[in-house]
Order: C-alpha cells, then structure tokens, then sequence
C-alpha cells in the first residue's frame, strides 16, 4: 500500500505519512490499513505546504488518544473542515491548533472541527483572538476547555458574538421589534427569513406576495460587511424597508379603488375575461387576471417596493444615506444578467436599476425597448405620490399606455 500511495507525495510528506503509520503500528495495526488507504484523499484537502504540519498534529494525538479511531476523525472530520477554509488560512488555523494541543488534545481536535464555521463569522485576527481565550479557558479546567472549542459552551457563543462582524436577530429581535412599532404605531412579530415558505423577486432577500401584514422577516445573521455597525446599519434598513409596506398602504389593496396616478383598468379587463370576483382576498382577484401568475405576482412585487422605497426616501431623512448606500452595495452583489433567462433578467435589471438609478444596466438590444416602457412606469412610483392600487395598474400596463393627458390619467 506504501509503494502505491508514497510516490504521489514529497519527501517530508512521505516520512511523515509514514512516521504516523509506524505510531499506528503499536497501538492498531489495522489502523495503519486505514491511514495508507485515505490518506491520499485526506491530505488533498489540505494546502500543500501545511500537509506536513497536519500529520505532525495527527502524530502528536496518537501518542495521546485512548484510541487510535479519535486520531482517524481527527484527520477525516479536520481535513473536511480544512477543505471548506481558503487555502491560504490552513497555517493560520494549524498553529493555532498547534497551540491548543499543548493543554488538551480533545480541544485541538473539537477546534479543527469546528474552524470553518468560525471563519464563517470571524475575520482571521478575531479568530486567533477567540482561540485566546478558549486557551485561558482550558488553562483553567479542561473539560470547560474542551466545551469552549466545540462551542457548546455560553462563553464561546458570547466570545463569538462579541467578536464577530455580524449580527444577530436572536440579539436585536426586540430591539428591531419596538423600533418597527414606532415608525409604523402598530404591533409587529420580527421572525428569521428561514420561516418564510415562499420568497419572490426582491432585493432585501425576504421579498414575498404582499398579502399578508405584521410580520417582519430578517436574516437570522447577517455578514454583509466588515464591522458589526455597518450590518446593523443594514438589518436596520431591511427592518424599515418592510416596515414601509405596512406604513405605506401594501397589504390595504382594494381591488375597486382607485389611484392617485393611473385610471383603472382592472375592472374592464375583470369583465372582458369574464371573470366574477370571487377569489378570496382583493389581491388574489388582482393576480387571478394573469395567466402567468408568478410573473405577475414578481412585477407587482418588485413595483410595489419601489413604490415603497421611494417613500422611505422621501418620509424618512435619518435613514436616507444608510438606505441609498446599502441598495447600490446591494446592486453590486446581484446576479449577472448575462447568467439569467431573458425574461428573468429583465426583471432583474428592472430591479438593479430601482436600486441605484445612476448606472445603466447592460440588456441585448432587442430587450431594451421593453426595458425602457417598463422603467417608466416604474420610476413615476418611485417618484410620485401614490397608492398601492398604483401599482397594481402599473403592472397591468404595457406599450402605448404611458401617456399621461393634463390630469394625470393614463390612456387607455
């Protein structure tokens, strides 16, 4: 098994591969079988100058372990985590491995195992900073040690908070609660985007159908930036973008009102399809017109937070700068339109261009007629004073139907 898998390595590669099969050797011999047989696939993962490193660690725990099947999860369970971190961090996160086996040989193994969900939540220095203090943790008493490097642990999570750039809903839920309540004077539930069942086209990643109101959805963490003020800053913003649809009218859709900027065509087009209002809600009379519904429902849904968007700028000056900094950083994270069926992307253009209007949005030619009408009527929501049965117009509205007469009315 050596003849076969040693030529593949480097000479110290090799004579630690095979120094750690010789500590197997006088504890398992069939785990030395196991070592020559995944090692190959184990050390891959890892990046190559750190390998040796690796398996001197994997040597260190042999010596240590009861059982030869911890050094085996060891190198299986770290390597999987090595291999989900940026290779050029595996030194980083390996010394600082190095330095908590010298206190307890548990707690070096629960923190490679762990290591790439730390990284996920902290930057490199704060990591080494958090491993400080696991080490004084263990220094103290093992076992509440060995509890810190798997986090399991209440200091390790309040390290970890403390540390981290991001933020929490479980830590600021209420606070986001009362700040919702006062813009809006009504009582809300703050709930993590995991319990949405359906998301549409959006831009705050909780964009849904607008036919329910009171529940505000968030990311559970958010790390969108670098430091913890910037993605409050964000949260805080998600927070009143959904909070202005309950402020601003969305969910007091009336199918037979009127707007205060486009006549009303929905009924005519309810009565030449034949239709007899009886869905259940005024909303879904509205969408019941389409028959591609889903895309009705994402244009509606896109207009409708423009339509919001444009309020919170006008209506809301302390939070103007935080709002228009985080939609262009936010359009310069979406998807590339060139990776999108044409359709799709023109709803995504649409949607980049309603997040910062100053930069032209790249479409085939022969789209961008449809984009240019469809802009248009979205940027008079984005602009003007208007109402939720606005938008439903604008979404009914298509080609030759944008000219206003000195009222204000659309021709039909």
């Amino acid at each position: 098994m050596a003849r076969e898998l040693l030529p593949r390595f480097e000479a110290p590669q090799r004579e630690h591969i095979l120094s750690l099969a010789s500590v197997f050797a006088h504890r398992s011999p069939e785990t030395v079988r196991l070592w020559l047989t995944q090692a190959g696939f184990m050390l891959s993962r890892v990046q190559h100058s750190e390998q040796v490193r690796f398996i001197h660690i994997a040597e260190a725990l042999a010596w240590l372990e009861r059982s030869p099947s911890g050094v085996m999860d060891y190198l299986l369970a770290g390597s999987e985590s090595l291999d989900r971190i940026d290779q050029h961090l595996h030194a980083r996160v390996l010394v600082s491995a190095e330095n908590i086996l010298n206190y307890s040989a548990n707690a070096a193994k629960e923190f490679l195992k762990s290591a790439d969900r730390l990284l996920e939540r902290l930057h490199p220095d704060e990591l080494e900073e958090w491993v400080s203090e696991g080490v004084d943790v263990l220094r103290a008493r093992e076992d509440a040690g060995i509890s810190f490097f798997n986090m399991e642990s209440l200091r390790a999570q309040e390290t970890l908070r403390h540390l981290s750039r991001g933020v929490e809903l479980v830590q600021l839920g209420d606070l986001l609660r009362l700040y919702c309540k006062a813009l809006t004077g009504t009582d809300v539930h703050v709930q993590p985007t995991e319990n949405l069942k359906q998301r549409g086209i959006g831009w705050t990643w909780t964009s849904k159908p607008t036919t329910q109101g009171t529940d505000i959805f968030l990311p559970s963490t958010l790390e969108v930036y670098d430091n913890k003020a910037d993605n409050f800053s964000c949260l805080k913003v998600y927070a009143t973008h959904q909070s202005g649809h309950l402020e601003f009218g969305s969910f007091g859709f009336l199918f037979d009102a009127d707007g205060l900027l486009f006549s009303r065509l929905r009924g005519d087009v309810e009565t030449y399809q034949g239709k007899n209002g009886g869905s259940i809600t005024d909303i879904e009379r509205f969408l019941d017109l389409f028959a591609l519904r889903r895309l009705a429902t994402d244009i509606f849904t896109l207009a409708e937070d423009t339509r919001v968007d444009g309020y919170i700028h006008r209506e809301y000056g302390g939070i103007r700068s935080f709002l228009r900094r985080i939609q262009r950083d936010t359009r310069g994270r979406r998807t590339l339109l060139t990776t999108l069926p044409l359709r799709s992307a023109v709803l995504e253009a649409l949607l980049q261009q309603s997040l910062d209007p100053s930069r032209p949005v790249p479409l085939p030619q022969a789209y961008h007629s449809h984009f240019v009408v469809a802009w248009g009527f979205l940027s008079r929501l984005r602009e003007r004073v208007c109402t939720v049965e606005d938008v439903a117009e604008a979404t009914l509205r298509r080609r030759g139907q944008h000219k206003e007469d000195h009222d204000g009315a659309v021709h039909r």
